[in-house]
């Protein structure tokens, strides 16, 4: 507060300070090693006057650009670098500046006039708390249900018992059964799922912890993923969400997002 009420407008009456740009573009799911091998050819054209900075989290990489804009030109040659950027990596840019996933799907939902279901074992709600935080939202969002125990699985998402006993709850078949089950409650016309090892026990060789499906019931099928997160329960639960949210986001695009080679899918 004190520097953006009192150091910052003193500085400006006293010296002459160009503008200084900014824009920042999110991608989710690549790495960011992968990330810099995709952008290298993009990033080293960039003119002198702009910087290049990543700004990595969990799952997550923004791409932060910065111009002096001294002699005005600053704004043109921002837009250049994002054309470019755009032309390189197409989709997997989901958002600009300080722009919610969540917010960006809400608003995908809203445009198309679909509806959206959620069930969820592994994070607990998460999913619904982000979609429903998007103010607007419940023109698009029906509602969810958390099946954390295979009982209510079962009961109420009609997994049928022989899923579970033959392939686990964190499993393909289950999870798909759950957004089946999801999309036929409601009547909704997407609904996702999620079922996984959150941590940081429970955890097996076959199904290590960090391991959770995503499912998305559609119009135009039943799919799912499998993703590898890591061992901290708060990260695997905060990541099962984004990936979730972008898997739909790709959906609504008609972007692939089954064989991406960036994932460490098995």
């Amino acid at each position: 507060h004190i520097m953006e009420t009192g150091v910052i407008p003193e500085l400006k009456t006293r010296f002459s300070l160009p503008p200084l740009l900014h824009r920042t573009f999110h991608t989710e799911g690549i790495p960011e090693s992968e990330l810099m091998g995709i952008i290298r050819a993009w990033e080293e054209a960039l003119p002198q006057e702009i910087s290049l900075a990543y700004l990595p989290s969990a799952g997550r990489v923004k791409l932060r650009l910065s111009c002096l804009n001294q002699d005005g030109t600053g704004q043109q040659l921002m837009d250049q670098a994002e054309h470019h950027l755009r032309e390189v990596l197409g989709g997997e840019i989901f958002g600009t500046d300080k722009e919610r996933l969540e917010e960006v799907v809400v608003r995908l939902m809203i445009e198309k006039e679909y509806t959206l279901a959620t069930a969820e074992s592994c994070t607990g709600g998460l999913l619904a708390q982000r979609i429903t935080s998007v103010p607007g939202a419940s023109a698009a969002f029906l509602g969810g249900m958390v099946s954390y125990d295979n009982s209510i699985k079962i009961r109420q998402l009609g997994v049928p018992p022989a899923y579970i006993q033959q392939f686990g709850a964190v499993s393909k078949e289950v999870v798909e059964a759950m957004a089946e089950g999801a999309r036929s409650i409601t009547g909704a016309d997407y609904a996702l799922s999620s079922s996984g090892v959150a941590g940081p026990g429970g955890g097996t060789p076959e199904k290590p912890v960090g391991m959770v499906w995503i499912g998305l019931a559609s119009p135009e099928g039943t799919y799912s993923k499998c993703f590898r997160f890591g061992s901290t329960r708060e990260g695997n639960v905060l990541r099962a969400t984004q990936s979730a949210l972008n898997l739909l986001r790709k959906h609504l695009i008609g972007m692939p997002w089954t064989e991406n080679f960036w994932e460490n899918t098995p």
